[in-house]
């Protein structure tokens, strides 16, 4: 069983799989819990039945239900189907759009708790030294360091400023950027992000999200840089690829590709079961 979760979303109360049995939703949310971070359900039909609470019928009946194409659902991928059968158990057809959504999620409620922590930090800082410069005993050495320093104020103001001559700029050393290697939470996606999406026909709020989650091997400072050129290198609608270095998958082909390798290790398990079983079954092989 995996070692997973999922994160349940309140939009689950307005889909289409709510306005299903009670059997049939239950199924659901059992095949949900047992998906590991791929999507795939690994289970028998008796099996899920079994840990679902409900009859081996009703357990067929929803099955029935989620491989069926769905009109009315929010995802038109696979037609709105929810499942797709595979060697072994079923892959959830959404999950890599929900799994992302979540990572969003946990990043700005971990971004939350720091900035909470940091606030609770500064007050304590804040209250012990208001509290060290209670007790600190006061000195006519203070009184004369106090009077020294508004004597150079005042000092200072009748002085006329020093500076660089008349007509010469002054010369601001400029500030360093902020590196980061996972783009700032205030940042946004401009008008010209949104432009180069559609001129190179890219998928803008897919490539955005998956923008969002990826964590750079080199730090980054620019982050309007940085995406024009994640979309620029992003898969094309036409089916041609972005260097290894930037490569990303769609959602429909991580579908194909699990299914395939969920059938592709079923048929060696096979194989070698075949094998095992003929090499019982020979006298000569057992000398």
């Amino acid at each position: 069983m995996s070692d997973s979760y999922t994160k349940l979303f309140p939009s689950l109360l307005t889909s289409t799989v709510w306005l299903e049995s009670a059997e049939t939703r239950l199924v659901w949310i059992t095949m949900l819990a047992l998906a590991d971070r791929d999507g795939l359900v690994e289970a028998s039909v008796p099996g899920l039945a079994k840990l679902a609470g409900v009859s081996r019928e009703a357990c067929d009946e929803a099955l029935r239900v989620f491989s069926s194409p769905d009109p009315d659902s929010r995802s038109k991928r696979e037609e709105g189907r929810r499942i797709v059968a595979v060697d072994g158990g079923w892959l959830l057809v959404n999950h890599l759009d929900y799994r992302q959504k979540a990572s969003a999620v946990e990043r700005r409620e971990k971004a939350t708790l720091r900035q909470r922590r940091l606030r609770e930090r500064n007050a304590s800082v804040r209250n012990r030294n208001a509290q060290s410069r209670s007790v600190t005993p006061h000195t006519q050495c203070d009184d004369t360091a106090e009077a020294e320093a508004e004597a150079e104020a005042e000092a200072d103001k009748r002085e006329p400023p020093v500076g660089p001559p008349a007509g010469d700029s002054t010369i601001k050393k400029p500030k360093r950027a902020k590196l980061w290697r996972r783009v700032p939470e205030p940042w946004q996606p401009t008008d010209e992000h949104r432009r180069i999406a559609a001129e190179e026909r890219k998928d803008f709020e897919r490539e955005l999200a998956m923008y969002r989650d990826h964590e750079f091997r080199s730090p980054k400072s620019d982050a309007d840089a940085a995406f024009r050129t994640w979309l620029r290198r992003a898969p094309q609608a036409n089916g041609v690829r972005a260097p290894p270095s930037m490569q990303r998958v769609r959602a429909g082909d991580m579908v194909a590709s699990l299914v395939e390798r969920a059938n592709r290790l079923a048929a060696e398990e096979k194989t070698e079961l075949a094998k095992s079983a003929q090499s019982k079954g020979n006298p000569s092989d057992q000398r």
